[in-house]
């Protein structure tokens, strides 16, 4: 079955504090109880080898696709359900995007979302600000180079099954999956007010979990209203 991981990617584009949320499922279930997490930043590329990221990671990806003014912060990876295996660390080795140009809102966005695998669970979708003006025209649309380019790298990097070592050097496995969350209602005085949950045990949230499907990217620039000036995420 695996063990299920989250991440969490903060990032500051002119002043707005921006977060994308990343879930894995690590293939090796003999590992020890701490180490997990550690090795998911490694197998992100997260950790600079010498002070260098490596380039054949998904953080590179990302970086290479998104503006110079983006600034990465910090990552935060945890195992959902062992409260002793999680690892977070800045990005201490500077990282910025790596697209110059003249750099839009943070209201505008690469957008991308993943094909659907299973009809109980909603695709993916994810966006990343930091688009440069010159890499899109008219309505937006993604101009070619830049699409079929770092923009297809990127969702080819989301979509892979990662490798990253543990700090005892113990090579483990990523598949990128989608969490489905639970419903619930956490005040019983205003039930037509829910909110979302992971499941309480591992095993019933495994069920609810998608996977072995493929990222692709819009054709357009996104918008999110989350992260227009002054709100922040």
């Amino acid at each position: 079955m695996g063990q299920l991981l989250s991440v969490v990617l903060q990032y500051t584009y002119f002043s707005q504090r921006c977060i994308n949320t990343f879930h894995y499922r690590c293939l090796d279930v003999t590992l020890p109880v701490t180490g997990t997490a550690y090795a998911l930043a490694d197998a992100m590329g997260a950790i600079p080898v010498s002070g260098v990221y490596t380039i054949t990671k998904l953080m590179w990806a990302i970086a290479k696709a998104v503006s110079t003014s983006v600034s990465f912060d910090q990552i935060i990876c945890k195992n959902l359900y062992n409260p002793n295996d999680f690892f977070e660390t800045a990005f201490s080795t500077a990282l910025n995007g790596q697209v110059t140009g003249e750099p839009l809102s943070p209201a505008v966005a690469l957008g991308y979302k993943t094909t659907r695998v299973r009809s109980d669970i909603k695709r993916g979708t994810r966006r990343f600000v930091g688009v440069s003006e010159g890499s899109s025209s008219n309505g937006g649309a993604l101009l070619g180079s830049y699409a079929s380019g770092v923009v297809a790298d990127l969702a080819t990097a989301m979509s892979a099954t990662i490798t990253g070592n543990t700090p005892l050097a113990e090579a483990e496995q990523f598949v990128p999956v989608i969490v489905s969350k639970q419903q619930y209602i956490p005040d019983p005085d205003h039930p037509e007010k829910v909110a979302y949950k992971y499941y309480d045990t591992e095993a019933e949230q495994m069920m609810h979990v998608a996977e072995g499907f493929t990222w692709f990217a819009y054709d357009q620039t996104r918008t999110q209203i989350s992260r227009q000036y002054g709100r922040g995420q």
